[in-house]
């Protein structure tokens, strides 16, 4: 144990500057070796974009759906109004040979 007056053990300056010295030249070359990975990364996205011939590739062409066995006439609501009009001309038919014109009048 130390006493509290004492000053501690004199450090070698130089060894702990050698020593940093050494990691900030290490940090130095990383930091290069990644500007230079990131330089050539824009380059080639540069060059992809100057490229006339570069062209995103095409989506998958879809197919077309088949067509359904039950595709509807062009004509498909005809079939539906005409039994409407036909049963709405029978039944006039049948109401203008049971009671003649006077239906219509509203006579007795």
């Amino acid at each position: 144990m130390q006493p509290k007056n004492q000053l501690p053990a004199p450090v070698d300056v130089s060894t702990a500057n050698n020593t940093l010295v050494e990691v900030l030249q290490d940090q130095l070359r990383q930091a290069r070796e990644r500007e230079m990975r990131l330089l050539a990364m824009l380059e080639n996205e540069l060059q992809a974009r100057r490229d006339p011939e570069y062209k995103a590739p095409l989506p998958p062409q879809l197919k077309p759906p088949l067509p359904s066995k039950l595709e509807p006439h062009r004509y498909h609501v005809l079939w539906i109004v005409l039994p409407l009009i036909l049963a709405a001309a029978a039944s006039a038919a049948v109401l203008w040979s049971k009671f003649g014109a006077t239906w219509l009048a509203g006579n007795p």
